[in-house]
């Protein structure tokens, strides 16, 4: 069982991921999350970045359906994600996959492809992403991203693994995908 703060942290990145907020994440979401993502980094589609990104993006929803959708139903529940996130986090195999995803997901937020995350590149996905004015005040306090600081790429990796791991409520990665 994931512990009450692992919870909070896995519901809201559900939540996150449950773009057209009807309560469960289905290829819809991810669909609606290429969109925002595409908006954000001016990718029409039929472009190469905009193919690259929508074939990655659907491998990563094909990839959870397949994982995570008991019933396979092409519906993932709030239970499903979170019995998903207890095993992923619990298993080395599991979590080597997460490590892997790392990597693209950082490249979404490094707009400029200058290897950091600074503070517009990261407020900009997340409010793509639906995340809240006031949650990424909070987030960017916790995550040291105020003025000129950065995120390098293993710093991203070291928190997004706090995100998904740690049971520290003072931990910076708990606001990776902003305030919970």
């Amino acid at each position: 069982m994931l512990t009450e703060l692992q919870t909070k942290k896995w519901t809201h990145l559900f939540n996150i991921y449950d773009t057209n907020k009807n309560g469960v994440v289905n290829k819809e979401d991810y669909e609606l999350k290429v969109q925002a993502v595409a908006k954000l980094h001016n990718l029409s589609p039929g472009s190469t970045g905009y193919d690259e990104m929508y074939a990655q993006v659907m491998a990563d929803w094909n990839n959870l359906q397949q994982n995570v959708d008991k019933n396979q139903d092409g519906q993932i529940t709030l239970d499903e994600w979170l019995e998903h996130g207890y095993t992923c986090i619990n298993s080395e195999n599991m979590y080597e996959t997460v490590k892997k995803e790392a990597d693209a997901i950082f490249a979404l937020f490094d707009r400029n492809g200058d290897g950091v995350i600074n503070s517009e590149e990261y407020t900009g996905l997340m409010k793509a992403w639906g995340v809240s004015d006031e949650g990424l005040e909070i987030a960017c306090s916790k995550l040291n991203l105020k003025g000129d600081n950065t995120l390098s790429k293993d710093v991203f990796k070291q928190l997004l693994e706090q995100f998904h791991k740690s049971d520290d409520p003072d931990s910076p990665g708990n606001y990776l995908f902003g305030s919970f």
